[in-house]
């Protein structure tokens, strides 16, 4: 018999990722374009202006590279208006993007090794997150699939209390995203119409659509305006952490 599955992105979803991606993406940036820069461990170290802007453009953002290209655009005064101006600079900039990626992983670990504390305390759960999780052991029966790397949630889940076995957190670059997770759907024999798609991104939502697996935004995140005209427009609803707690919960393992 075919089984149902919650499948859920981890940043922006279980994981308020935003501080610890601004501190990491600040010092991979500050490598290629901030002549002296110093180092920083801390959110209140940047500008709180930098980060007020880094929070309106974060729901644009496909990988972690891109954290990084925001605080290009900030500094440049780059004006973007949506989904489709980000990405077009995300062709234009490909080259400087692999480089990007590369530095951001490296201040990551910087800070996860030297001050690993720290680097917990800037990755908290959304409120209520953990509790859905772990009552019942709901966490058992839940699939992850990511943009951040394995290990990375994994330390992060670990920290809470969440011993979540890694075969169920599956990584993604975002332009494979929903070809994972219909090879996940089909590895685990899943009722496609019964199961349920969890994401911060409409863009993934929309294109999962046509497979018809259930799809759902959430909305304690970063989405914006924007976000919550398309999902009304391709009937996707904005759940709260109530339903999400729900939908964990009711899972048929």
């Amino acid at each position: 018999m075919a089984k149902t599955m919650v499948i859920t992105d981890f940043d922006g979803v279980v994981c308020d990722s935003i501080y610890e991606c601004m501190v990491s993406s600040y010092n991979a940036y500050g490598q290629f374009h901030l002549p002296n820069y110093t180092r920083i461990r801390r959110l209140e170290d940047l500008e709180p202006e930098k980060q007020q802007q880094f929070r309106a453009l974060r729901p644009l953002i496909r990988g972690g590279e891109d954290y990084v290209l925001i605080f290009w655009v900030i500094d440049q005064q780059i004006p973007i208006a949506n989904q489709q101006e980000f990405d077009g600079l995300r062709e234009r900039y490909q080259d400087r993007l692999r480089q990007y990626k590369q530095q951001f992983y490296v201040e990551r670990d910087f800070l996860l090794q030297h001050d690993p504390d720290q680097w917990l305390r800037l990755n908290p759960l959304f409120d209520g997150i953990e509790a859905a999780l772990k009552t019942n052991d709901a966490y058992r029966r839940l699939h992850i699939l990511t943009t951040k790397r394995q290990t990375d949630v994994l330390e992060i889940l670990r920290f809470y209390g969440i011993d979540m076995p890694p075969e169920q957190i599956t990584y993604t670059k975002a332009a494979d995203k929903v070809s994972h997770l219909l090879r996940i759907l089909q590895e685990h024999d899943a009722d496609v119409q019964a199961s349920a798609f969890i994401e911060d991104q409409i863009e993934f939502l929309i294109e999962s659509q046509p497979h018809q697996i259930q799809t759902y935004l959430v909305g304690w995140s970063y989405i914006t305006d924007t976000q919550r005209t398309l999902a009304q427009q391709y009937g996707i609803p904005i759940i709260d952490v109530a339903k999400f707690t729900a939908l964990v919960q009711g899972m048929q393992p």
